[in-house]
């Protein structure tokens, strides 16, 4: 009926608007994407639509992270991304420990170990492990 068709629509606005808005926050991103290495808003639209060649440019090219505006602006005033400056969270420094000598073990022999227990019997593997295949049943693999 019509309550249905209705409810169709509204998703199908509704699906658009969220994919408008998703395209403008990707454009934002890549153009900041690419200021942040320094390249113009026309270098970003080009990011937008050609992503795999223009992030390959990015990486094997020339070059450089210089951060975006929001990041140097916080690293001037001691912000995240000033680097650690001081110890975080007011934590005592951290010494260095050495590792200590792990003592050496002797291998065991077969036999009861210092608790009197036996070691692990292995099975024995049979001479021949395709021996089962040997027999004259075609239900087997045999011939």
């Amino acid at each position: 009926g019509g309550i249905g068709i209705l409810i169709g629509a509204l998703i199908y606005v509704a699906a658009m608007i969220i994919s408008v808005i998703a395209a403008i926050y990707n454009v934002i991103g890549v153009v900041k994407l690419g200021k942040a290495f320094g390249k113009s808003g026309g270098f970003g639209v080009g990011l937008f639509f050609l992503t795999p060649i223009f992030v390959a440019i990015l990486a094997f090219g020339s070059a450089e992270y210089i951060g975006n505006d929001d990041m140097r602006e916080q690293q001037a005033y001691g912000g995240p991304g000033a680097g650690f400056r001081q110890q975080p969270y007011q934590q005592p420094p951290v010494q260095q420990q050495y590792a200590q000598p792990q003592p050496q073990y002797q291998q065991s022999v077969p036999g009861p170990d210092m608790y009197g227990q036996e070691p692990y019997p292995y099975p024995q593997q049979p001479a021949d492990p395709m021996a089962f295949l040997n027999d004259n049943d075609p239900e087997n693999g045999g011939v």
